[in-house]
């Protein structure tokens, strides 16, 4: 699920970025790796590692970091308002406005895993 809700969340930061923002954003590649080699064959997820200081700008219940940047907290309220109030991408962290393992919460909680419904958050 980690790796589809990146996916997911790269989709939107590409609608945001093409309203022209000031700071362009994306969320880092990543892949699902098969550890054929291993008994149960696991599977385990990867993405490329990023050279800078790691930062989280919001989490997935209600906090919205205490740092100076605007663009993460924007980016968030764009995804609420640009999907009809039905999702809400969040838990915004990483390098600059490289961005992973974010959390995707639904209006009607499904798709992203446990304890992703809007509900609980907005009552």
């Amino acid at each position: 699920r980690d790796v589809q809700s990146q996916a997911v969340a790269g989709w939107w930061a590409g609608k945001f970025n093409e309203r022209k923002v000031p700071k362009k954003i994306e969320f880092i590649s990543c892949s699902v790796l098969e550890l054929a080699e291993r008994p149960g064959r696991p599977l385990a997820g990867m993405e490329p590692f990023v050279e800078g200081v790691f930062e989280k700008h919001n989490s997935n219940v209600g906090g919205a970091g205490g740092n100076e940047r605007y663009t993460p907290n924007a980016f968030s309220h764009f995804t609420w308002e640009a999907s009809g109030h039905t999702i809400l991408v969040c838990d915004i962290q990483g390098v600059s406005d490289q961005y992973t393992d974010p959390q995707i919460l639904t209006a009607n909680g499904a798709g992203f895993g446990e304890n992703t419904a809007l509900g609980l958050l907005c009552p």
